[in-house]
């Protein structure tokens, strides 16, 4: 049941951030916001084991709404294992520095083909992410998600990834 936990966090973060620096010109006023085009590997985690390594594409559009950014993400793993999704990505810049700290909900479609038994079908990935950003704009970061249905399906098992993501401005 780790979902909802992390659309909590998401949703939370973005609510006090939309209060404190967007509601002047509307809270989920659509806005532009520089896209980018993200690649990241690494460990598939399920249980105590590791069960294979993951490369992962996610796309954060231009569009977003107060501080959600619309962004979408396709995924496989070494042992076949795809998941494909779309949801929201919301970026916290630390201020003075050049640290950021990102996360994301994104449900979505997953077949297992060899990989782990997640329960079902639809799963959300949901995590965050740690980094620092070039000044051409290019984020290098650790990234840390779960994936699962949240209950909607009788066993609600789970993977979680550990990434290193490197994510390049396309706008």
């Amino acid at each position: 049941m780790a979902e909802p936990i992390w659309a909590m966090v998401v949703a939370g973060l973005g609510l006090l951030d939309m209060g404190a620096n967007y509601c002047d010109e509307g809270c989920l006023a659509p806005r532009a916001e520089v896209s980018s085009l993200a690649i990241s590997t690494g460990s598939v985690v399920f249980g105590d084991d590791a069960v294979g390594e993951e490369l992962y594409l996610r796309r954060d559009t231009s569009r977003a709404f107060g501080p959600f950014q619309i962004g979408y993400g396709l995924s496989v793993t070494t042992r076949g294992a795809l998941w494909a999704g779309a949801g929201i990505v919301h970026t916290i810049e630390v201020a003075g520095s050049s640290a950021f700290l990102q996360s994301h909900f994104m449900p979505g479609v997953y077949l297992r083909g060899n990989g782990a038994d997640l329960g079902g079908p639809i799963n959300a990935r949901a995590g965050v992410e740690l980094g620092w950003r070039t000044q051409s704009g290019v984020r290098i970061g650790l990234s840390v998600d779960h994936r699962s249905h949240g209950g909607l399906f009788d066993d609600n098992p789970g993977v979680e990834t550990v990434q290193l993501r490197v994510s390049f401005p396309t706008r």
